[in-house]
C-alpha cells in the first residue's frame, strides 16, 4: 500500500491557535501527523513560557500524532553564514528560517542536543529531527548521523540514521502570501495527479499560516483528501521508520537454484 506522510511544521508557542485548528481538521480526517516543534525561543515564546502550549502538544501525541524536533530557535545566525551562494539559497528556498544551514559540527551538535534535551524535559520522546526548511549543512547532517535519533528528512527523501538509508518520497509544500503562491498550488496538484497515478509514496507538509490563505488551506486539504480517496495509507515519520525498519530486518527469500 502506498504512503502519505502528512507533516506540520513551525509548531510553537507563537502559532498555537494555528497549530490547535490545524490539528482538530485532521483528526477529523483521522490523519495523525508529525508535529515538528520548535523547542528554543522563537517569535518572542518558548516552550518554558508556555505550560497551557505544552500540555496541548501532550494530548495530540495522546490522539496519535508524533512530536519531532524542528531545529531549536528557528531562524538563522548570522554570525555562522557561509558563501554567498548557500545565504542566497537559504533565503530563497527558508527566508531567514535556515537555522541548520550554515552550522558547523559542533554548534548543530549542541542545538540537535538542547532541542531534544528541552522535549524530554516535558516527558516527550523525539524520535527523528526536520531542519527548518529542510536545509542541513553537511555538518548538521554529521552530528545526526552521530546521534541516536532514527531519522531526518530533506525536501526529497526520508533519511533513516539507523541504518543509513534513504528513500526517495518528494514532500509538496504551498507557500502562502508569496507572488508563487498561485503558481505553486497549480504545480503541486499536477505532481498530485502524477505520484497517485506512479502509487508513488508522497509527503505534504503544511504550515500553520496556510490556515489563513483560503487557497492554500483548500489545497492542502484537497492534496489529502486525493491521495487518501486513492488508497494510500497514512502515517506518522515515526510509523515510516518502523516500517523501513521492518522491511530491512527480514531476509530475502531464498529461492532453489
Amino acid at each position: 500500500m502506498s504512503e502519505l506522510i502528512v507533516s506540520l511544521h513551525d509548531v510553537a508557542p507563537s502559532k498555537a491557535e494555528l497549530c490547535r485548528r490545524w490539528v482538530e481538521i485532521l483528526n477529523e480526517r483521522n490523519i495523525r501527523a508529525t508535529l515538528l516543534v520548535v523547542p528554543g525561543k522563537w517569535n518572542g515564546a518558548s516552550l518554558d513560557t508556555s505550560p497551557q502550549f505544552v500540555d496541548w502538544l501532550r494530548g495530540a501525541e495522546a490522539d496519535g500524532h508524533e512530536i519531532a524536533l524542528h531545529g531549536y530557535h528557528h531562524i538563522v545566525d548570522a554570525k555562522y553564514r557561509t558563501t554567498h551562494r548557500r545565504q542566497l539559497a537559504g533565503t530563497l528556498f527558508a527566508r531567514g528560517c535556515e537555522e541548520f544551514w550554515h552550522l558547523p559540527y559542533a554548534e548543530a551538535h549542541r542545538r540537535i542536543r538542547l532541542g531534544r534535551e528541552t522535549l524530554e524535559g516535558y516527558g516527550f520522546c523525539p524520535k527523528g529531527f526536520v531542519a527548518p526548511g529542510w536545509l542541513m549543512s553537511p555538518e548538521t547532517m554529521k552530528a545526526l548521523r552521530q546521534s541516536d535519533l532514527l531519522y531526518t528528512t530533506t525536501h526529497t527523501h526520508f533519511i533513516d540514521l539507523l541504518h543509513g538509508v534513504e528513500e526517495k518520497i518528494i514532500s509538496l509544500s504551498q507557500r502562502p502570501n508569496s507572488v508563487l503562491t498561485k503558481g505553486g498550488i497549480a504545480v503541486n496538484f499536477m505532481a498530485t495527479e502524477v505520484m497517485r497515478y506512479l502509487r508513488a509514496p508522497m509527503r505534504l507538509a503544511i504550515h500553520p499560516n496556510d490556515l489563513i490563505n483560503a487557497r492554500v488551506r483548500n489545497a492542502n486539504l484537497s492534496i489529502i483528501d486525493r491521495f487518501v480517496n486513492r488508497g494510500y495509507e497514512t502515517m506518522t515519520y515515526a510509523e515510516k521508520h518502523q516500517s523501513l525498519s521492518a522491511k530491512l530486518s527480514t531476509p530475502d527469500p531464498v529461492h532453489p537454484e
